[in-house]
């Protein structure tokens, strides 16, 4: 496989990005089913953004992570040229990295507001044009199942190291990043030798 996937998990004080703040970034880079790197901070809340109520009433669920969320925040514009930094430094050229997300419209959704705003290097057009991946909608297509079925919880524990998520986006994009090269590596061995 010489696509390097980036398991990618925003979190935020809300689900609109530009109307409400990511609050940290957690991307894992896998490459051939295994981890070859990974990247994490934590923005300061944009200026002009208030928090969605909803949101903040279930971080109060998740007082770790709303914790570190408040801790070591960066500036939006360093923290994503750090990130783009990093990612470009990964194996490959950028037509080899892959974002995958569960659900991907939300993550990626935040991914391309922060890129096209504050990645300065990002070039413009690539921000419509990344190869992105639903995991949930992969997961769906390999088992058989309605996209309304394929929860995690009907996945096999296993493809997650056994670990539940815990809303720090470093952990919760590496284990669904654990997730997707499992079922990546299963739909792969029921391939001929010679299309693998």
């Amino acid at each position: 496989m010489s696509d390097i996937i980036l398991s990618i998990d925003f979190e935020t004080y809300g689900t609109i990005p530009g109307v409400h703040s990511a609050a940290s970034i957690g991307v894992v880079a896998y490459q051939d089913y295994k981890e070859v790197d990974s990247f994490y901070g934590v923005f300061k809340p944009l200026s002009w953004t208030k928090p969605d109520p909803d949101t903040m009433a279930w971080w109060k669920k998740y007082p770790d992570a709303w914790e570190e969320i408040n801790t070591n925040q960066e500036d939006p514009n360093i923290l994503m040229a750090n990130f783009y930094d990093w990612g470009m430094n990964l194996p490959g050229d950028f037509k080899s990295r892959v974002f995958a997300a569960n659900p991907n419209t939300f993550d990626v959704g935040f991914l391309t507001f922060y890129c096209y705003r504050y990645a300065k290097k990002f070039p413009v057009n690539v921000c419509y044009r990344l190869r992105c991946l639903d995991i949930r909608s992969y997961f769906a297509c390999l088992a058989g199942v309605d996209y309304s079925k394929a929860e995690r919880y009907k996945m096999p524990p296993e493809w997650f190291g056994g670990e539940s998520i815990n809303h720090r986006s470093i952990d919760d994009a590496r284990q669904q990043g654990q997730g997707l090269m499992a079922m990546m590596k299963f739909a792969c061995d029921l391939l001929p030798d010679g299309d693998k």
